[in-house]
C-alpha cells in the first residue's frame, strides 16, 4: 500500500498491507478484505514474547473475505482476446437483460502476474514508458468520436421532435455544401429515405437532418442514451465522455464563436463529441431494449465464505421511453445494416441469427487512419447479447470491427463458431442451452491478498 492508499483507506489498514488498486478489486476492496484477527502474547520485562496469553483464549480468529460471482463469460472473454491480438482498440459486450458484463478486451495489454507479489522496477517502467499504452483500459477510459454510429441518435432526435418523418428523404450526389464547406459522402446514394440511410449509411442524408434538428434536440436525446456521463460500472474507473451541448459550444468558442457550419459533423457523430467503448456498448443494449437501461456491471453476486450465502448486487434501471415507431424505423435500419443487401454492416451476419447493428468510420483528428467501429445486439427480438467493438487506426467499421462483432455473437449465442455441411446448412451443435463460463474472485486467507480462480457453470 502507498501513503495516500493508507490515507484514503482510513482505519483498519497499516503499512505492509496489500490492497486493491484498480478495477474490481479496487471497487469491492470492503468486501474481498476481510477482517484482520489478533493474537496475544505474554512478553518478559525485556520484550521477549515467553507464551501465549491467557492459553490464547483472548485471540481474535481473522475473517476470510467474501468471494465475487462475476456475470462474464470466461469462454467469450478468451475468445474476444484472441480476436484482438496485435490489434489497438476494444470490445464489451453486454447481457441486455440485466447488463451483466460478458467480455471486456483493451489492447495492447499486459500480463498481470507482473503485478503479483513485487513488482521489478524494471518491469514497471517498460509497461509505463511503451508508447501503445498498455496499462490504460480503452474499454473505459478513452475518448473516441462515435463516427456513423451515433446516426441513429439524430434519427431518433428527428422523429421524437418531429422535425421530419420517416419518409423525408434527399437525393445524396456524395456531397454536401453548407455555406463555403464542402461536406463529404463515401458513397453517391441517389434517393434515400431514414431506413435506407442508416442502413447505407449515407452522411448526406444526416448532414442535412442535423441541421433541420438541431444541437439542442440531438445533445438532449443523446444525454438520455447516457453519453456525457458515467455509465456507472462497477470497475472503478471511467471517462464521462464528451457531448456538445449549447453550453458546452458557448463556453469553448464563445457565443459568436461557432455557427451551424459546427452541426453537420456532429450530425455524423464527428467534430467535438468524444464517447467510450462502455458507453457505446449500453447504447447497443437500450437500442436491442428499446430503451431500457440497465447499469453494466461485472459483479453478480457477493459470496459470503463461512455461510455460503450468495448477496445479489441490486442493478439499477431506467427507461426512455419514446413512440413505437420510432424505434421501429431505428431498429429496421439497424437490422437491414446486417441483414439486408447493400447494408455496410453484412460482415457480422450470422447464419441462423438475425442481428441488427450499426457501421462508423471515426475520422481521427491525430492520426491518418480511421478508428473503426461497431455496435450491434443480436437476436434480433429478443436480445441474449450487446456488443461495441472500436479497432484503432484500421479503417472502416464494415470491414473491420463488423466481422469481430460478428464472431463474438456466434461464439456466445452458439457457445462455439458454427459449421457448415455441403448444403450450408448448419451442423448440429452439442446441446441446447449455451454453456456459460464464469468466474469468481477470491480472498485468499491473509486479508487483501487476493487470487483468481475459475467456476465453470451450465
Amino acid at each position: 500500500m502507498s501513503e495516500s492508499q493508507l490515507k484514503a483507506l482510513g482505519e483498519g489498514y497499516r503499512q505492509g498491507d496489500v490492497a486493491g488498486a484498480s478495477g474490481l478489486e479496487a471497487q469491492y476492496e470492503e468486501a474481498l478484505r476481510g477482517q484482520r484477527g489478533a493474537e496475544f502474547s505474554t512478553v518478559n520485562v525485556r520484550g521477549q514474547v515467553v507464551g501465549s496469553f491467557d492459553n490464547g483464549k483472548s485471540d481474535i480468529p481473522s475473517v476470510e473475505g467474501s468471494d465475487l460471482l462475476l456475470t462474464m463469460d470466461f469462454g467469450l472473454q478468451a475468445f474476444a482476446e484472441s480476436l484482438m491480438t496485435d490489434k489497438r482498440g476494444a470490445i464489451v459486450a453486454l447481457d441486455p437483460q440485466d447488463g451483466g458484463l460478458l467480455a471486456m478486451v483493451s489492447k495492447p495489454d499486459y500480463d498481470l502476474s507482473s503485478f503479483s507479489g513485487i513488482t521489478p522496477p524494471e518491469a514497471w517502467q517498460a509497461l509505463n514508458s511503451d508508447e501503445s499504452r498498455p496499462l490504460f483500459n480503452r474499454a473505459t477510459l478513452t475518448r473516441y468520436p462515435a463516427g456513423s454510429t451515433f446516426k441513429m441518435i439524430l434519427a431518433i432526435a428527428a422523429l421524437e421532435n418531429n422535425v421530419v418523418s420517416p419518409s423525408w428523404g434527399v437525393n445524396c450526389n456524395g456531397a454536401f455544401r453548407f455555406g463555403n464547406k464542402v461536406f463529404k459522402d463515401i458513397h453517391v446514394h441517389g434517393a434515400v429515405r431514414m431506413v435506407d440511410a442508416i442502413k447505407r449509411s449515407c452522411n448526406v442524408y444526416f448532414y442535412q437532418l442535423m441541421l433541420k434538428t438541431g444541437l439542442d434536440a440531438w445533445s438532449h436525446y443523446a444525454s438520455e442514451f447516457g453519453f456525457g456521463q458515467p455509465t456507472d460500472i462497477d470497475i472503478y474507473e471511467e471517462n464521462p465522455g464528451l457531448l456538445p451541448t449549447t453550453e458546452f459550444m458557448n463556453k469553448r468558442y464563445g457565443p459568436k464563436g461557432w455557427t451551424r457550419g459546427f452541426l453537420p459533423s456532429l450530425g455524423i457523430g464527428q467534430g467535438e463529441l468524444g464517447v467510450t467503448p462502455i458507453q457505446m456498448a449500453c447504447y447497443a443494449m437500450m437500442l436491442g431494449n428499446k430503451g431500457i437501461f440497465y447499469r453494466p456491471h461485472a459483479v453478480r453476486a457477493i459470496v459470503d465464505k463461512t455461510t455460503k450465502e450468495a448477496q445479489p448486487v441490486p442493478t439499477a434501471m431506467r427507461h426512455i421511453r419514446l413512440a413505437e415507431s420510432t424505434w421501429e424505423v431505428v431498429r429496421e435500419g439497424m437490422r437491414e445494416v446486417v441483414q439486408e443487401p447493400g447494408g455496410t454492416g453484412a460482415a457480422a451476419r450470422v447464419k441462423g441469427i438475425e442481428s441488427a447493428g450499426k457501421t462508423g468510420t471515426a475520422q481521427n483528428p491525430h492520426e491518418k487512419k480511421d478508428h473503426a467501429w461497431y455496435i450491434g445486439f443480436a437476436p434480433f427480438d429478443k436480445p441474449t447479447i450487446a456488443i461495441a467493438v472500436l479497432i484503432e487506426n484500421a479503417g472502416f467499421g464494415g470491414a473491420f470491427a463488423a466481422p469481430i462483432a460478428g464472431q463474438c455473437i456466434e461464439r456466445y449465442i452458439y457457445g462455439r463458431l458454427i459449421r457448415y455441411d455441403r448444403n450450408g446448412e448448419i451442423k448440429a451443435v452439442k446441446g441446447t442451452a449455451v454453456q456459460k463460463e464464469h468466474q469468481i474472485i477470491s480472498a485468499a486467507t491473509a486479508p487483501g491478498q487476493d487470487q483468481i480462480q475459475q467456476q465453470t457453470r451450465n
